[in-house]
């Protein structure tokens, strides 16, 4: 029988819970057609290739049960790094013993699964086979959270990293609701030079919490001046809002029950200072008389949701 060579694959950068399915399904598809003998798999990415520490993936799965868990396993089956391969004029070294590794076994196809950092290795590695006549095809396999890779529409991670975030910013705003004290929460989201992710924050949005107020993309020059202003600008807005909130809510309170409510108490009559209307309250007529309120005056409308925050900026930077 005609041998077919092997192939070897790897993971590289950040994690995300779609990698392994990435790693799952490149593993299906060369099961599937018989395309080679042997699969390795590099522990630890290219770094660890280099220390020597690969294992055979076609021993380690042997059945289309164990591909489907690690479809559904989180972190990285292979292991990762985060080691940038140097160009071949400053480490030639480096690339004589890849491909002496690749030539001793086989290796016909290099797989790697990851990001901007490892795409660039994939280009380096592509580059130097292609100028010595390597007989081995370099496949990059896109995976970045950033959702920044040229000729691509959503790239696996980002999904799972975007739907992270505006939970995450969700929580977050539900922590600060529960204190009477004015306060300003930053959160700086990853995503390198792009703004994918800070802007899936917008996603934490729902009818009863309109945060994040300011959403600020990388790609628009942050202004200082500017954000001090915004960040007053909102802190104002939302204190007129708890104080209508409040002045509809007391009087109302004390015509149906002939006192007057605490304002500490104002959350048992079914409203909270942050204009949702709560679950489990004590009230239902005054739940009933705010809702058709709100619904008129559409209190908490003041933002377009739809719009992130941009500035123009001068010639001078302000």
């Amino acid at each position: 029988m005609k041998r077919k060579g092997n192939c070897i694959i790897g993971q590289s950068g950040g994690p995300t819970v779609a990698i392994n399915a990435t790693l799952s399904g490149v593993l299906q598809g060369i099961f599937e057609n018989h395309l080679y003998d042997e699969v390795y798999g590099m522990v630890h990415g290219i770094e660890g290739l280099l220390q020597g520490q690969y294992l055979n993936l076609s021993d380690a799965f042997t059945c289309p049960e164990s591909l489907t868990q690690l479809t559904h396993t989180p972190a990285m089956y292979l292991g990762s790094c985060r080691f940038k391969l140097p160009t071949c004029e400053n480490s030639e070294a480096i690339y004589e013993d890849l491909f002496n590794f690749f030539e001793a076994h086989s290796i016909q196809t290099f797989f790697y699964i990851g990001g901007n950092d490892s795409m660039d290795t994939v280009l380096k590695l592509s580059d130097y086979a292609k100028k010595h006549h390597k007989a081995v095809n370099v496949i990059g396999i896109p995976k970045t959270i950033d959702n920044d890779l040229p000729l691509t529409d959503h790239t696996p991670g980002f999904g799972s990293a975007a739907k992270y975030v505006a939970t995450s910013l969700l929580e977050i705003a539900h922590d600060t609701y529960i204190y009477n004290i004015p306060s300003v929460t930053i959160v700086e989201i990853m995503g390198r030079n792009a703004g994918w992710l800070t802007a899936a924050s917008i996603l934490a949005r729902t009818a009863y919490s309109p945060a994040p107020d300011l959403i600020y993309l990388p790609e628009v020059p942050f202004n200082m001046d500017y954000f001090i202003e915004d960040v007053k600008a909102i802190q104002k807005q939302l204190d007129l809002i708890e104080e209508q909130i409040i002045e509809e809510a007391k009087p109302r309170v004390k015509e149906l029950f002939d006192y007057e409510i605490p304002i500490a108490l104002v959350n048992d009559a079914g409203i909270t200072t942050t204009g949702a209307v709560s679950e489990n309250n004590e009230l239902p007529e005054l739940e009933k008389e705010f809702a058709a309120y709100n619904d008129k005056v559409k209190l908490w409308q003041h933002h377009d949701y739809s719009i992130l925050y941009e500035y123009n900026v001068g010639p001078d930077g302000s």
